[in-house]
């Protein structure tokens, strides 16, 4: 099974107005038509303030609860 990595990176965000973040987000592979099925497969929305030196989990979208079973 070929491996796939999944990273977005936004430009620069100025949020300090923000009251909400909304975003559209689709799991998948172009490398694999196979589904995540693990944990491991899970992705991690984070955000920095400090450009990128450190960085805070804001959620973990789990693998199985995001599946498209189309």
């Amino acid at each position: 099974m070929q491996e796939c990595t999944r990273q977005l990176v936004t430009t620069d965000l100025d949020l300090r107005a923000a009251k909400y973040i909304q975003f559209y987000f689709r799991f998948g592979c172009s490398a694999s038509s196979v589904r995540p099925s693990s944990r491991d497969e899970g992705v991690f929305v984070e955000f920095s303030e400090t450009g990128g030196t450190m960085w805070t989990t804001l959620v973990e979208l789990y693998f199985d609860q995001y599946a498209n079973t189309r």
